[in-house]
């Protein structure tokens, strides 16, 4: 045993399999991410604090004897038990959380049995009322008020404490730190045609973080029945609610929510899963959380049941990492080298200064029809943009091995009239490595490199679903107003504009604006014409091209 002859102040605990005592007037710090021990005995007045980012892995059997507050697991600290035992004694364990306005809501769940939500939860408030607390009913997706009393597996709605507390605040929770498995049973009440119903608020159960994918994967505990296990059971999209871009207050929209402050992760779009943040606002300090598949210790999240009969979600040991990392989201797990998924995200930019994201992954599991690697569209957000899959609309889409034929169309949800804005996010694989993503606008005839440069387009209050496409080779997919001339195309290239056509050469191109008015005229006499972007200000604009005599007209948004 580590005893008394050890200073436990400055002393990390080993990585080695040891027995592991924390004596009387002595403390134990973790600070290192992988320590591990054989068993670990805290005696009546010693400490023991993992901090943040850390983690220690008991293999055996854990045990407290000191007072509750003096075993702490600071936020993002994580207390990995690999054995099924029963813990005895109370401690503590803390998460930080971010206040945004005093009104709003975060999805908890204690890592640790009993604590309730509502009475004992914010750290150093001096607010006087305790936080509402809420849980969610899955038959109308609407939230009703709760006790916050403690049951395993269920995740609560928990408003931030009132004006006047600090920016950062801990969450604070005391209990048995639960350990080992069980199933926590999920509801659906789907009646035919309807899919807005199913969806449970759950979450990870242990003072540790856990790992999607391995929970996707996980049989049932025990097996009796080789087809009972989660991927059966459960959809393979999460669904985690960020607050810092939520617009619509507390007001509840039950099955007709049209925000976009659910950040989302599939496990199985792609070899290690694909995430999206929530919406976010413009001018925002917060930053976008994207999911991995890492959630960490008090972290709730929504689940969907797969069908309208008696579900259970299952959990064990074995789905738990240490992982550290920030915001309610982990690192990725590491194990080994991970495969580099072939991936790339666009933004949409509405003019109410909210910016969505979707997703498009290529891996050679994926399939091209709507399957489980595709995630669909929560609701009716207000200002979204979407791919189109057969008769489904999903902001991630999983499609097998790469081929630059292949054409993505997109939908679009617009608030209200105005300029909108699409770009590229973060890219992977070949995306990254010199292959180009082009946007067809079929409407103003223009294609637009997203690898060099963002579009801007004007459109009107309400869906398009027929105006937009992704493509990957510019010469075989063209935009036309009326009947194909020569296969003449427009695209975009950075900030400029490029004329191209195949085979006859372009003796003169005219740019006139929305008056009518000639603003610039260029003669390259050759099949390539560049109009500079400097040489035109924001707005419409008609391009009158001339191929010796044959004249096609192109409109262009600035």
């Amino acid at each position: 045993n580590w005893d008394a002859v050890n200073n436990w102040s400055t002393k990390t605990l080993p990585s080695i399999d040891k027995c592991v005592s924390v004596p009387t007037g002595k403390t134990a710090v973790v600070n290192i991410p992988d320590a591990v021990a054989k068993n670990v005995t805290v005696d009546s007045g010693g400490k023991l604090t993992i901090n943040a980012g850390q983690a220690l892995t008991v293999k055996e059997t854990f045990t407290n004897n000191a007072a509750v507050g003096d075993v702490m697991i600071e936020s993002d600290g994580s207390l990995i038990q690999v054995d099924n035992g029963t813990n005895v004694n109370p401690i503590s364990a803390r998460r930080v959380i971010t206040i945004k306005d005093n009104t709003q809501y975060n999805y908890l769940i204690s890592p640790l049995i009993g604590t309730n939500l509502k009475t004992a939860i914010y750290e150093n408030v001096t607010t006087p009322n305790a936080p509402f607390t809420l849980y969610h009913n899955e038959g109308n997706n609407k939230f009703y008020t709760s006790s916050g009393a403690y049951i395993l597996g269920r995740g609560l709605a928990v408003k931030e404490p009132a004006a006047g507390a600090p920016l950062t605040v801990n969450a604070l929770f005391t209990g048995v730190p639960m350990n080992g498995s069980f199933a926590y049973p999920l509801a659906n009440s789907n009646v035919g045609a309807a899919t807005e119903l199913g969806y449970n608020l759950t979450g990870n159960p242990y003072p540790s973080n856990i790992d999607l994918i391995q929970l996707y994967n996980l049989p049932a505990v025990p097996s009796p029945n080789p087809t009972d296990k989660n991927s059966n059971n459960i959809n393979a999209t999460f669904y985690f609610w960020d607050n810092s871009a939520n617009a619509s207050g507390t007001a509840q929209q039950g099955n007709t929510y049209s925000g976009s402050s659910y950040a989302i992760y599939n496990v199985t779009a792609g070899n290690t899963g694909t995430g999206l943040p929530a919406g976010t606002l413009s001018g925002t300090t917060l930053q976008a959380k994207t999911p991995t598949n890492v959630v960490k210790v008090g972290q709730a999240f929504m689940v969907k049941s797969a069908e309208q009969v008696y579900k259970k979600l299952y959990f064990d040991n074995t789905i738990r990492v240490g992982d550290g990392g920030k915001g309610f989201f982990g690192n990725p797990t590491k194990q080994g080298t991970p495969l580099v998924d072939d991936r790339y995200r666009l933004k949409f930019a509405a003019p109410s200064n909210m910016t969505t994201e979707l997703a498009v992954v290529y891996f050679d599991a994926g399939t091209n029809d709507f399957a489980k690697d595709d995630s669909q569209m929560n609701g009716s957000p207000s200002d979204i943009l979407y791919t189109i899959i057969g008769d489904q609309k999903a902001v991630i889409n999983g499609r097998s091995t790469f081929v630059n034929t292949d054409v993505i169309p997109l939908g679009s949800n617009h608030f209200s009239t105005g300029n909108y804005t699409i770009s590229l996010g973060t890219k992977e694989g070949i995306f990254d490595n010199g292959q180009n993503i082009y946007l067809k606008d079929k409407q103003t005839g223009t294609l637009t490199n997203l690898s060099a440069g963002s579009y801007t387009f004007t459109a009107n209050a309400g869906e398009s679903t027929g105006r937009f496409e992704i493509v990957y080779k510019p010469e075989t997919v063209l935009a036309t107003d009326g009947n194909l001339k020569e296969n003449l195309i427009v695209y975009r290239n950075g900030s400029d504009f490029v004329v191209k056509a195949q085979n006859k050469k372009i003796t003169s191109v005219d740019v006139f604006d929305g008056a009518g008015r000639l603003i610039l005229s260029l003669n390259p006499n050759n099949v390539k014409a560049v109009i500079p972007a400097e040489k035109i200000v924001n707005g419409v604009y008609v391009l009158k091209i001339n191929q010796n005599g044959q004249i096609t007209s192109k409109k262009i948004i600035r």
